[in-house]
């Protein structure tokens, strides 16, 4: 896939694509990649590979949680020796 950058976006454009990526819970590239499939007439082409995670979806328990957390709360300390 290639990328592409926009410059000088709008900032009502920019607001609007913002919104939507949040009310849909998406990303905003989600959001700019499917009206681009849109307005070019598109729509439907894209690839969602969302369904390939499905089985990985809500299988933690909160009893899982608690020890995941416990377990990598050293990965959220900021030891500043480490940065001299």
């Amino acid at each position: 896939m290639s990328t592409i950058t926009m410059h000088g976006v709008d900032e009502a454009v920019d607001r609007k694509i913002r919104e939507i990526a949040h009310r849909e819970k998406t990303s905003i590239n989600r959001v700019t990649q499917a009206l681009l499939r849109k307005v070019l007439g598109m729509e439907g082409r894209g690839v969602d590979h969302r369904a390939e995670f499905e089985g990985f979806v809500g299988l933690w328990s909160q009893e899982d949680l608690v020890e995941f957390d416990a377990a990598s709360s050293a990965f959220s300390k900021v030891d500043a020796e480490d940065w001299k």
